[in-house]
Order: C-alpha cells, then sequence, then structure tokens
C-alpha cells in the first residue's frame, strides 16, 4: 500500500503528516475531512542530495480558485505564472522530478482544506519534519 503525505496550513506554513493508504474520509485534529475529489498531478521537489523537499503542480485557474486561502496565508506556497510551489523544506536548490503523483483535496466540516499527495513512486528521504503527532483516522 502506498503512503500519502497531507499538506495542512498551520498559522502561516503548509506542514506534512504521513499516513498509509488512499481514505475517502479522516479525521484530523479532531474534525472528520471528506475527499471532494482530484486536485490535478504533483511533481515532487528534490534537493541536491536527492530528499524530496517540496512539490510543484501546474496550475489553471481552478487550482488557484480551490486553493485561495492556502495561497493567501502561507508563507511557503509560492505561486508562479504557471505552477504553485509548496516548499516544506529550508533547501534553497532543488530540482522538479515529474512523477505526476495523483492528489486528493479533502474539505473540513468549516471549509478547511488538506491536500493528500500519493506516493507514485518513492518519496524516498524527506528534507522536511513530518508533523506525526496528528490523530489521523
Amino acid at each position: 500500500m502506498m503512503d500519502t503525505l497531507l499538506l495542512c496550513l498551520g498559522e502561516d506554513r503548509v506542514t506534512a503528516t504521513r499516513f498509509p493508504g488512499t481514505p475517502e474520509t479522516l479525521k484530523f485534529h479532531g474534525k472528520r475531512f471528506k475527499a471532494s475529489g482530484s486536485l490535478g498531478d504533483f511533481n515532487y521537489l528534490r534537493s541536491q542530495r536527492g530528499d524530496l523537499v517540496g512539490f510543484v503542480i501546474d496550475i489553471s485557474e481552478r487550482e488557484i480558485r480551490l486553493l485561495a486561502s492556502i495561497l493567501s496565508r502561507a508563507r511557503n506556497v509560492l505561486l508562479t505564472k504557471r505552477q504553485i510551489f509548496f516548499l516544506l523544506s529550508d533547501e534553497g536548490n532543488y530540482e522538479i522530478e515529474c512523477v505526476q503523483a495523483s492528489s486528493w483535496l479533502y474539505r473540513g466540516p468549516k471549509g478547511e482544506q488538506l491536500i493528500g499527495v500519493h506516493e507514485w513512486k518513492s518519496f524516498g528521504n524527506l528534507g522536511f519534519k513530518v508533523d506525526d503527532d496528528n490523530a489521523i483516522r
């Protein structure tokens, strides 16, 4: 079974939590989140050492609308004309590894959003801290 990295917005940063599989619903910080559909294909950002340091997705107006709250509040999410970068490490040098990993957008009871990125190709070594303290079911 492949793992999923769940990207979640904290106060001003996107962080990641790892969990097995791809559930239709999950419980995160005591709130129930339901998969609301595919967000698109993510590619991996790799450091010069080969560590996974983030993700990038090609965007359209749809993704900009869906991720507006994350884009406006997260310091480690960058928007260019064609892509959204989720930088989970302070690593400044990275390369894009084209893997086209599928993803799901999860919605909470008050419109909160989580992004699940599936381990299409091995995540390998993670160059960022994974928040394992969150109760995910």
